[in-house]
């Protein structure tokens, strides 16, 4: 599926500038690496319609047939340009590397699998299958990380509503990422909507907490974010469990 980049891009709904600047690396980078580049797939929030001017990154996976330092060094400038223009964060990976790599980044790359656009070239991701066991083990790990990480955070801006509420604006994009996982380990089918709002809602039940309840922390408010904050640790928690447990299942 190759296809003219600022057509791809145009299609995104990103503003006009960000749009404008995202065309024009991709070019850049299209004709700098040459036949070392094979395919350019943005993923993140930019991929899913919820960029926020100013405060989201433009993810690239920039898919490389071989990452020499000669190749680097011509792609540098461009992804540099990228940076500073549109906070552009690449991640440059080898084609061949992509299915090695799928049992150490087995959320991350299942997400990006899910949820992305292909500006330019092939799609090694299209392809893509992500090991159960090695994902199980994955979402526990990242499901504890970001409960603990949220604990630390919780502790320090405790009694400043409005850093709670930034806080957990902060949070809930990555788990969602990971709440999703959880679903996909556990057999269940991924809500329609593709929102914060419907992947804390589907979640909800499988952690013996109300949908309704859990699904409005996507939009943190400093009024509610002690109680917010509370009900997202305590299911990051449970949903730990929930994946600890499925390793349990599974042998048994």
């Amino acid at each position: 599926m190759d296809g003219d980049v600022k057509a791809q891009v145009s299609k995104l709904g990103l503003p006009a500038a960000v749009a404008t600047a995202l065309a024009a690396c991709c070019e850049e980078l299209v004709r700098a690496g040459g036949p070392a580049l094979q395919g350019l797939l943005l993923y993140g929030s930019a991929a899913r319609g919820r960029y926020r001017p100013g405060g989201s990154d433009v993810n690239v996976v920039v898919v490389l047939r071989e990452a020499s330092p000669e190749t680097l060094d011509r792609l540098a400038p461009a992804l540099q340009r990228g940076r500073r223009g549109v906070a552009l964060e690449p991640f440059l990976i080898t084609a061949d590397e992509v299915p090695r790599a799928a049992d150490v980044f087995p959320t991350k790359f299942q997400d990006i699998a899910a949820h992305h656009v292909l500006l330019h070239g092939e799609d090694p991701f299209s392809r893509l299958v992500v090991p159960h066991a090695h994902l199980r083990l994955r979402v526990e790990q990242e499901l504890r990380n970001l409960c603990h990480r949220l604990r630390r955070s919780y502790v320090g801006v405790r009694g400043d509503p409005q850093r709670l509420a930034a806080v957990l604006w902060d949070a809930v994009p990555g788990a969602c990422v990971e709440f999703a996982a959880l679903l996909r380990l556990l057999g269940h089918a991924l809500p329609e909507e593709d929102t914060p709002q419907a992947v804390l809602g589907a979640v909800a039940p499988l952690l013996g907490l109300k949908p309704e309840a859990l699904a409005a922390v996507a939009q943190p408010s400093a009024e509610e974010a002690l109680a917010e904050a509370h009900l997202l640790m305590d299911a990051l928690a449970r949903a730990a469990e929930r994946a600890d447990s499925a390793e349990e299942r599974a042998a048994g």
